[in-house]
């Protein structure tokens, strides 16, 4: 585990601190921000993962928590039990 000395709100300086090049897994609390959000602080970048990634044979994993919405046709087939 990486431990920073600085938060989020200093995004570039926070993964500036990771210096080692071996494997990373990532657990941003939401997940990728692939369009506008509204706390950034919840998610990694694209950008932020090209630069994690760049000049590197790591291997980068990224959690993303999700449970899917259940589709109307399963709604009604478990209303129907």
């Amino acid at each position: 585990m990486i431990q920073h000395n600085v938060g989020l709100t200093s995004r570039k300086q926070y993964f500036d601190e990771i210096k080692h090049m071996g494997d990373l897994f990532l657990d941003p609390d939401t997940g990728i921000a692939t369009e506008k959000v509204k706390n950034i602080s919840q998610y990694v970048r694209p950008s932020e993962i090209e630069r994690l990634l760049c000049g590197s044979d790591r291997l980068l994993a990224v959690y993303r928590a999700f449970a899917p919405k259940p589709s109307p046709a399963a709604s009604t087939q478990y209303a129907a039990h």
